[in-house]
């Protein structure tokens, strides 16, 4: 049986990954760290904007909104270990694209928050996001 310490290490590189992943716009690698039966939700001033359900679901709403970024940056600030779930509180930076506007410039958003992160069989199971 692995120790607490063994296994929050573990949960933390797989988190560090993840978020690598998500901060180089990188769904397929973001991919290689989810249990088959994700469940990702988003919640932006207390109310749900984004829900998926399973890899498939998650893959093409990630996929569909990197045309919306220039840059974006996640940095976790600290981390909450317990035995059902791991908590990081994040700054979040992004440059949002102009495109579908093009009469405005690129918008530089910088907020706070928090993800949490419930694992299965070694693989995220839940992320719940909080900005």
């Amino acid at each position: 049986m692995m120790k607490d310490s063994d296994i929050n290490q573990q949960r933390k590189t797989i988190i560090e990954d993840y978020i690598h992943a998500y901060n180089s716009l990188d769904p397929e690698r973001m991919l290689e760290h989810l249990h088959d039966e994700i469940v990702y939700t988003n919640s932006f001033l207390d109310s749900i904007d984004t829900h998926a359900l399973g890899k498939a679901a998650f893959k093409s709403q990630a996929e569909s909104i990197i045309c919306d970024f220039v840059a974006r940056r996640m940095t976790i600030v600290a981390w909450t270990f317990s035995s059902s779930k791991v908590i990081v509180d994040i700054e979040y930076d992004v440059i949002l694209n102009s495109v579908d506007t093009p009469a405005l410039d690129e918008q530089f958003i910088d907020m706070k928050g928090f993800i949490e992160f419930w694992f299965r069989g070694g693989k995220i199971a839940y992320i719940n996001s909080f900005v």
